[in-house]
């Protein structure tokens, strides 16, 4: 064989099979990441039906308030604010 030079094709054929594994590797990293994601997908999709479900809540509950069947007491009536005043500061380090 005139003009080719072993020691360089045996250099281009190491440097091919290093780039054949190098892509190897890329594509097992890709597959992992296309896992991932999937999972990811799964996840969203299904905290996202507990969120429309959490707001379908909050709406039926508005609904029930706006229609006066759930009855709304103040937190802090003013019987409770004079005996919070009374009773002084709940806290143990403020005593």
């Amino acid at each position: 064989m005139a003009g080719v030079d072993v020691a360089e094709a045996e250099d281009v054929l190491e440097s091919g099979e290093k780039l054949v594994e190098d892509i190897d590797r890329e594509n097992e990293t890709v597959e992992v990441l296309k896992i991932r994601l999937d999972d990811l997908r799964h996840e969203i999709e299904k905290e996202s039906g507990k969120l429309e479900e959490a707001v379908k809540d909050v709406k039926d509950l508005m609904e029930k308030i706006d229609e006066g069947s759930v009855h709304q007491e103040p937190e802090m009536t003013p019987e409770k604010e004079r005996e919070a005043r009374e009773e002084g500061p709940r806290d143990e380090e403020y005593r």
